[in-house]
This record gives C-alpha cells, sequence and structure tokens, in this order.
C-alpha cells in the first residue's frame, strides 16, 4: 500500500456517512421531498434534487429556482425534520458509528495527531451525534456549516482552510477523510491530501489521492501499524 507522508500532523474527518452511519441512503433526499411538500412546493428531478448537495454556493439559486421563496424558512423546517428523525433513529439504534472509527480515534490521538471535523451538517445535530456517542472527546477543532454557513459548506474549501488555521497546520501536513464527492472536492480545493472511505459503492469524477474500505486502513496509510515497517 502506499503510504502518506511523514509530515502529517492533523487528520480531519466528514462527520455523516464517513465516521456516523446513516443506513438510509436517502436519508437527506426524504427530508428534502418533506419539506418542499411541507412548503406546498412541486418536487424536482431525483438529479436536481441531489445537485442541491453539491451546489457549494449556487444552493439558494438552486433553491429559488424551484420556488422556495424564503431559504432561512427552508432551512428551518429542513432542520427541525432532520433533528426530530435523528433522535429517533439514534434511540432506535439505528444511527450509530462504524465498528471501525473509535478504535482509528484511540489511536489517532495516542500518536498525538491533530483531529478536527468539518462537516455540512448544523451544529445542534452534529454535536447530538458526537456527544450521545461519546466522540466529542477526540476532537481538537469541530466546523459545523449546515444552514448558518451554507454558502461555505462543502464543496467549498471553507470549513477545511479554517480547520487548518485553527489547528496550525499548512495544507500539505493534513489529510481529509470524507466518503462523498462533495468531500474529496473540498479537500482538492484546499489543498490537503484526500481520503476517500468507500461506505457504499461510488464512482467519482475525481481522483482522491487515496482510497480504503476500512478507517483502520488509515493507520496503515500513516505507517502506524507494526506490519507495515
Amino acid at each position: 500500500m502506499e503510504r502518506l507522508n511523514s509530515s502529517v500532523k492533523a487528520i480531519l474527518f466528514d462527520l455523516d456517512g464517513t465516521l456516523i452511519n446513516l443506513p438510509n441512503g436517502k436519508f437527506f433526499d426524504d427530508l428534502l421531498i418533506q419539506t418542499l411538500t411541507m412548503l406546498g412546493l412541486n418536487i424536482p428531478s431525483e438529479e436536481e434534487r441531489f445537485s442541491l448537495w453539491s451546489s457549494g454556493k449556487k444552493f439558494e439559486e438552486i433553491l429559488k429556482s424551484w420556488g422556495v421563496k424564503n431559504i432561512d424558512e427552508f432551512w428551518r423546517i429542513f432542520d427541525e425534520l432532520d433533528l426530530k428523525k435523528r433522535i429517533e433513529l439514534i434511540n432506535a439504534g439505528v444511527i450509530r458509528p462504524f465498528d471501525d472509527v473509535k478504535p482509528t480515534l484511540v489511536e489517532l490521538k495516542a500518536r498525538g495527531f491533530k483531529l478536527g471535523i468539518v462537516t455540512n451538517t448544523p451544529s445542534e445535530i452534529a454535536l447530538l451525534e458526537l456527544e450521545t456517542f461519546n466522540l466529542k472527546r477526540f476532537f481538537d477543532y469541530l466546523v459545523m456549516l449546515g444552514t448558518v454557513e451554507q454558502s461555505k459548506a462543502k464543496p467549498e474549501p471553507d470549513g477545511i482552510l479554517r480547520c487548518l488555521s485553527a489547528l496550525n497546520v499548512k495544507p500539505r501536513e493534513t489529510v481529509f477523510v470524507g466518503d462523498s464527492f462533495e468531500d474529496i472536492l473540498a479537500g482538492k480545493r484546499a489543498g490537503v491530501y484526500t481520503v476517500l472511505v468507500k461506505r457504499k459503492d461510488l464512482k467519482l469524477p475525481i481522483d482522491p489521492d487515496f482510497e480504503i474500505d476500512n478507517l483502520l486502513l488509515l493507520l496503515e496509510l500513516l505507517n502506524l501499524t507494526q506490519n507495515s515497517h
């Protein structure tokens, strides 16, 4: 296996889909349809709906083209539905961390890496997950962009760059681990090493620097496993 540069000091992670398992692949799409329905709007095609999540700074333009008149109201409804659904699924044991998450974070922390989160999930929901599953303690800095700073959400690089500044590390001393096109594109734009963890079958129009199918393989990429020498 090809290895990461030994100068890496910080590892940043996406949250939902990377560390936290949302088993329903259409979780966000279902919420989007519900929100638009509550606003009395027609439902765009599946392709159009999925374009929203990778739209970055264009998200307002897309929502307005669908007939959304009040962007703040749209996100308020969406986030309320999201929070309610997550609490229900967390309590049911459906939403939970992937099995490879805690062992990986424990090892990275023990080795002295700076750890951060860069997520498009709103702070109330992200903190609910991080605190419920006792993961918050591992991270030195959290960037939670949803709703409040939607124009800076991934695939824009803003959140990653903010994390670099807070952790006082350079792009080439940093790895960003995510599970989606938006994550990898944001990482590329920020100039950091990108690692795709393949939680689902996914074909990307851009290549990450590294691909793994289990988070524990990140330790191998960083030369942290005994059999990697």
